[in-house]
């Protein structure tokens, strides 16, 4: 796979500024959709940033233009899935931005606020009533422990997801708004759940997600939503089958650079609620002072302890469970609605790339 990055960094640039006229194209979609305005102001790139979407149009094509730009790297911080760190690389200069001045914890509450509108706006559109029948299933397992283990296995358990239902919502929303893309049970497997668009004959381009992540929420507590990726995949490669990296390239992440992420992640959506209904205040004396320390919600606030002397029921909020259900759904819906350019330009990237790759073996 390595002789096809060349040709891919040459088609990269061949096809960058028709996505960058797209995205500038895209904002005014995004400007007129109450369910999509959160995504003019959530960039990553500018976390403090209050901008005004206006100088949008001239921070793309500034962007656009840097020749260091939309070129393929390897990933070197596997944490960090912001664009800068990404195998396509995009660094934004926000050196010529004017920002609004405001203070960091103001510009926070305000970004929260229009999120939340935003969101409140698409369970009112035509748009949720086609995923509603996706959410009828138990998003959190109630478990039942004996009451001398609940203190030592209960902490296994803080998050007790129902990691196959996930799953299953996940790939039904894939499919659904990524819709010429079908899930492929060959380039998938036990840990990596694969969406597979035939670009070329033996190459595929692929939306995938790793299918553990969502059940490592049990133990840090945290609803752990996967990170959607973007690979290539040679399917007449001896490695095919068995998904070997001479098989498969890494294109990062789902997303589109200028609108990413396009809200806050269902991750903390979910601290959001914790912290608006059950989070108490959490203090320490620090060299004589109190400060505010983060603090994660224990069990006992985001279920209800049912306790007969014997057995400990555990039964996970029904409100807060529906309210991350439908945030999820509203959330890929917004991915897709950002990152559609993006991906048109990675397809039409890769075609350009192997037709070069081609030519010269």
């Amino acid at each position: 796979m390595k002789e096809v990055i060349d040709c891919l960094n040459n088609s990269l640039q061949e096809h960058k500024y028709n996505f960058g006229s797209q995205c500038i194209a895209l904002i005014q979609k995004l400007v007129e959709d109450s369910c999509l305005n959160i995504a003019l102001i959530q960039q990553i790139y500018a976390p403090n940033l209050k901008i005004d979407y206006r100088q949008l149009p001239d921070i793309i094509k500034r962007t656009i233009d840097e020749p260091n730009n939309f070129v393929y790297q390897e990933r070197k911080i596997f944490y960090d899935y912001s664009f800068m760190s990404n195998e396509i690389k995009v660094k934004i200069n926000t050196q010529h931005i004017i920002a609004t001045p405001d203070e960091d914890s103001m510009f926070i509450q305000f970004k929260l606020e229009e999120n939340l509108n935003s969101f409140s706006q698409f369970l009112r559109s035509s748009e949720y009533i086609t995923i509603e029948n996706y959410l009828d299933f138990e998003a959190f397992k109630d478990f039942e422990l004996n009451v001398e283990d609940y203190e030592r296995k209960s902490k296994s358990m803080k998050l007790n997801v129902n990691a196959s239902a996930w799953n299953k919502l996940f790939d039904r929303l894939l499919i659904k708004y990524f819709n010429d893309y079908a899930y492929d049970k060959q380039c998938s497997g036990s840990k990596i759940a694969r969406f597979s668009k035939q670009i070329v004959r033996n190459w595929k381009l692929c939306i995938e997600y790793d299918k553990n992540i969502v059940g490592k929420s049990k133990r840090s507590r945290f609803f752990e939503f996967p990170h959607f990726k973007i690979s290539l995949i040679k399917t007449d490669d001896d490695g095919y089958m068995n998904h070997t990296s001479d098989s498969v390239l890494s294109l990062g992440v789902l997303g589109n650079p200028f609108f990413y992420y396009p809200a806050i992640t269902p991750t903390a959506y979910l601290g959001y609620l914790e912290s608006k209904y059950h989070r108490k205040p959490y203090n320490e004396i620090v060299d004589g002072k109190k400060i505010l320390c983060d603090y994660v919600a224990t069990i006992n606030e985001i279920a209800t302890i049912e306790n007969d002397g014997k057995i400990i029921t555990v039964k996970f909020r029904q409100s807060e469970s529906q309210l991350l259900k439908e945030y999820v759904c509203y959330y890929i819906w917004l991915l897709s609605q950002t990152s559609r350019c993006y991906l048109n330009y990675i397809e039409a990237s890769v075609e350009s790339a192997i037709a070069l790759y081609n030519r010269q073996v």
